[in-house]
């Protein structure tokens, strides 16, 4: 976690999520406006979404607007898609980043630049 957003780790198992899920509740309670960053996702399953489903309406709870800020087609949103969902359940803004998770066939070249949609 930074000053201004949750970094989502590159792992999100079963093992991990009770501690995020922990870490999180707690950012999402003292931040005046939580954002979550899954840039460098790697791997994740259904207790990522889980978590993120949880965290949406947590902030919702407290009147805050959640931010996601993920690769357009990075890890989280082909995991948000298997599950039937798009990231707009999980966030109410989105911010398309270019891919941080590590890669050993990236080019720097083929990152895409950053988009942000905003749920109505």
């Amino acid at each position: 976690m930074n000053d201004t957003h949750y970094m989502i780790p590159e792992v999100v198992d079963i093992a991990s999520a009770p501690k995020i899920a922990k870490d999180l509740a707690r950012y999402i309670r003292t931040s005046p406006a939580p954002s979550l960053d899954a840039g460098r996702l790697r791997e994740g399953g259904l207790p990522l979404v889980q978590i993120l489903l949880a965290a949406r309406w947590s902030a919702e709870t407290e009147g805050k607007c959640l931010r996601l800020i993920a690769p357009e087609d990075g890890q989280l949103m082909r995991l948000l898609k298997a599950f039937g969902l798009e990231a707009a359940h999980c966030a109410d803004e989105i911010t398309y980043e270019p891919d941080q998770a590590p890669s050993s066939s990236e080019s720097p070249d083929e990152k895409p630049g950053s988009a942000t949609l905003k749920r109505n």
